[in-house]
């Protein structure tokens, strides 16, 4: 995930899906968080596509709640404050769609989570 981390993991015993995608080193994405929010585990959650609502959820559906998030993944790793924890997306992705709809060269994405702010995308071809 993080473009600063080394490209050799390996995943190996039980949590593995889970620790294969926890490296300690830093994941640029020009953000800054506050440390004093309301509830975390009721914060809003949408996500735009050339500016049309495709996902529309909350952290209050999300199937771990965000403090058991934190609980169990600190059993494995250090966290920090700051550090990021990247958990999926509210119901609505492209796959799922019948047909399946996929994002193209062109396409602006936009992210926002209640009380913490948006991120911006364009997509590009790779």
């Amino acid at each position: 995930m993080s473009p600063n981390a080394n490209s050799n993991w390996s995943a190996v015993g039980s949590g593995a899906r889970e620790r294969v995608a926890t490296h300690s080193t830093r994941l640029d994405l020009g953000c800054t968080i506050s440390d004093e929010l309301p509830d975390v585990s009721k914060l809003r959650i949408t996500l735009t596509v050339n500016g049309q609502l495709k996902q529309n959820g909350s952290t209050e559906t999300m199937i771990f709640p965000p403090a058991q998030l934190v609980h169990y993944i600190s059993q494995f790793m250090t966290l920090e404050p700051g550090d990021l924890i990247s958990t999926g997306t509210p119901p609505g992705v492209g796959l799922g769609m019948k047909p399946p709809r996929y994002l193209k060269r062109g396409d602006n994405v936009e992210l926002e989570i209640q009380h913490l702010g948006k991120q911006r995308q364009s997509c590009r071809q790779a």
